[in-house]
């Protein structure tokens, strides 16, 4: 994993083997960011996505182990009550048929590269369980 910083502008990029949410947590952590948001694109060949069925309150996972292009990842950085590092990303993931999955992004192993750009928000954004969900949401 490779990190650099511009003013408010923290780039991460993943290289093979990295694992997702572990590494880019660190990046953030080392940095010093309480929160904020961004997007990448790259390259996986281990992925899981999920879809929240608020019927069950849970996720419901999809796991895939194949050659994967992330056309889209976009999510925001928040910090729990111990101040540890959240990262809630929804990702959009090519097969090479051209095909697509989508969903929460719960893990992922980089293959070739994954390439993020995470603008600080400049303020400390936290999550806390919401009773009504089971999900840790922002709270304000």
């Amino acid at each position: 994993m490779q990190v650099r910083r511009k003013k408010e502008l923290l780039i991460v990029k993943l290289e093979p083997g990295d694992e997702w949410p572990g590494d880019p947590a660190r990046a953030i952590s080392g940095a010093g960011l309480r929160g904020g948001f961004y997007t990448g694109i790259g390259a996986v060949d281990r992925l899981t996505v999920a879809f929240f069925d608020l019927s069950q309150s849970r996720y419901l996972p999809v796991a895939l182990e194949e050659p994967l292009e992330i056309v889209s990842l976009t999510g925001n950085c928040a910090c729990d009550e111990a101040g540890g590092v959240i990262l809630h990303a929804h990702t959009l993931a090519t097969r090479r048929d051209g095909s697509a999955i989508g969903g929460h992004l719960v893990t992922a192993r980089v293959s070739v590269t994954l390439e993020i750009g995470i603008l600080d928000a400049g303020c400390e954004l936290a999550r806390r369980i919401d009773p009504r969900f089971g999900l840790k949401l922002w709270q304000f």
